[in-house]
């Protein structure tokens, strides 16, 4: 399309908001607003050698300029007088900075904010070319410049220079998640930003436009707010991310021939100076450590007991179990600074265990302490005194039993007059219960009886039985002229009958009921699983003897029913 056909087409545009020139201006800057930190020119490179192509005439409006180009872009003469260099010539390359040739620069031909008055390369070229020449050496030829000049005199080069906001931030508890407040890359322009590296539980949070992105590198052009988030459960330290570049500048660039006859040839670019640089660094929250004790209620340290930790206060989603060592205690470490909940899962067997759930707040940096402590099963040891002939319970009171742990006595317990008697609470383990002292009409009980206590509260009956004190009567016939067994004559002691009566009441030694009333004739009566007493009435033998046997202690007398 020719250079007349353009104009009324843009005419015919109007205002319709997007005019041809806008079109050509902004496929001119995709060309060159991919122009990130890495394809930005390092100012440690200046001075550089280049050399210039050149493409021959440009004219326009009457005004004649060379066509350069280095390294395939667009270049431009910075002196019109001088003769032109031709192609191949080389050039010494050096940063000039003046802020009116970087304005020609940027808003000339091919600039990154190329002015819209451009209807044409020869336009823009000759342009471009004239108005360097004004404000670098000096030489006004033409006034077709000076809408151009017009319209830099009030315009800036944006600050291209990236800086965080902040140099220094602390991370913070958010929920369940660490989190730090919001940053900012400050810069004029979007155009050049940092690249960060992320450690791999670290997530980038991109705010202004809305993304996200978890470990590996990210790079955060200018004008972005972000935050960093992390898991609680993690400890990150202290993150840096490094020194980043933070000058960036358009920049004239001007390459002087080696033959000063010749004129410079001038181009823009970004240049960006690696020494000035700006930096982040993250203190992530540092994470706290638990340490768990356990003893028992008598100061005992105790090894072997499990307690389960989590962060949820109904022990969902648990951090671990955690078994106590040889020291009674076990440490946790890495915990994030909050609230964990501690609940006890196994104890030893001595112990009582205590499931309920405690708190405990971990701190910043620290080892904080949570010490439980448990009871010792106790039970009761219950001695119950039993008449070992009929089986029944002794009650009578007195009756002293000793309770010893190994050898030692560590309790002495005495019957009530239920002839029972009970221990106060004895720790956990094995006792042996000992007889001390019998109950009247009883012989002592030798035999000892151990007992194991492994249940807490829990009441153990024991039964000790004793042998009743028996007596005997026994009744030998006499002739009462000699004194003797041995009968007169033709007369006979055989056979002869007597009762065995109670002198008294005769008593029941377990519960003292009467069990021969006075004068009660003795006879067998059975009481419980055994029997007492003997056949009362009974005859003389053939040695003139009678025997009654299994007698409660007690007074009796005989009474001769039939002589012999």
């Amino acid at each position: 399309m020719k250079k007349g056909k353009i104009q009324k087409f843009i005419s015919r545009l109007g205002k319709i908001g997007i005019s041809f020139l806008m079109i050509l201006t902004t496929l001119n800057l995709g060309r060159i607003s991919n122009a990130f930190a890495a394809n930005a020119e390092n100012a440690n490179n200046f001075p550089k050698k280049d050399v210039v192509t050149y493409n021959g005439k440009i004219t326009w409006s009457g005004n004649i300029v060379g066509d350069f180009t280095i390294n395939g872009r667009q270049a431009f003469c910075m002196a019109h007088p001088k003769p032109t260099p031709g192609s191949g010539t080389s050039l010494t390359t050096n940063i000039y900075n003046n802020d009116n040739v970087r304005k020609v620069l940027y808003y000339g031909w091919e600039g990154p904010g190329q002015w819209n008055g451009f209807t044409s390369k020869e336009k823009g070229v000759v342009i471009t070319s004239l108005a360097l020449s004004y404000y670098y050496y000096g030489d006004k030829s033409t006034k077709d410049i000076d809408e151009f000049l017009d319209y830099v005199k009030n315009k800036t080069v944006p600050n291209f220079d990236v800086k965080f906001n902040k140099s220094k931030i602390q991370a913070y508890k958010d929920d369940s998640k660490q989190k730090t407040e919001t940053i900012t890359l400050t810069s004029d322009s979007n155009l050049f930003g940092v690249t960060i590296t992320l450690h791999d539980k670290m997530t980038y949070v991109d705010e202004t436009h809305g993304t996200s992105q978890t470990g590996g590198s990210v790079t955060i052009k200018g004008q972005t707010k972000f935050h960093f988030e992390a898991p609680l459960n993690v400890n990150l330290g202290v993150w840096k991310s490094g020194d980043k570049t933070k000058h960036f500048a358009y920049q004239p660039l001007v390459g002087q021939p080696s033959n000063s006859s010749y004129q410079p040839v001038g181009r823009g670019n970004y240049v960006t100076d690696p020494d000035d640089t700006t930096s982040l660094e993250v203190d992530w929250l540092s994470l706290g450590n638990l340490k768990i004790a356990k003893q028992d209620n008598k100061g005992n340290v105790v090894p072997n007991t499990q307690f389960k930790i989590s962060y949820n206060s109904d022990m969902t989603s648990p951090i671990g179990t955690y078994t106590t060592t040889s020291d009674g205690s076990v440490t946790i470490n890495d915990l994030t600074p909050q609230n964990v909940y501690i609940q006890e899962t196994s104890v030893p067997n001595h112990l009582v265990l205590d499931n309920t759930v405690h708190s405990i707040e971990i701190k910043t940096g620290e080892t904080v302490t949570f010490t439980q402590t448990n009871n010792w099963k106790q039970g009761y040891i219950e001695v119950t005194k039993y008449d070992k002939k009929t089986n029944q319970i002794v009650k009578k009171s007195g009756t002293q039993f000793e309770i010893l742990k190994g050898s030692t006595v560590v309790s002495t317990i005495t019957t009530n007059a239920s002839g029972v008697a009970k221990t106060g609470l004895l720790d956990y383990g094995t006792y042996t219960v000992r007889e001390k002292s019998a109950p009247q009409n009883y012989v002592i009980a030798t035999l000892t009886q151990n007992q194991d206590v492994v249940e807490n509260n829990k009441t153990y009956s024991i039964k000790v039985y004793n042998e009743p004190v028996l007596g005997s009567v026994n009744l030998t016939k006499v002739d009462t002229d000699t004194n003797t067994s041995v009968p007169q004559g033709d007369a006979t002691l055989v056979d002869a009958e007597y009762v065995l009566k109670a002198n008294e009441n005769i008593l029941n030694p377990s519960d003292g009921s009467v069990l021969y009333a006075k004068d009660e004739a003795i006879s067998v009566k059975n009481i419980g699983s055994g029997s007492w007493g003997d056949t009362g009435t009974k005859k003389t033998d053939s040695n003139a003897k009678i025997k009654w046997s299994n007698l409660p202690m007690g007074s009796y007398y005989i009474q001769e029913v039939n002589p012999s």
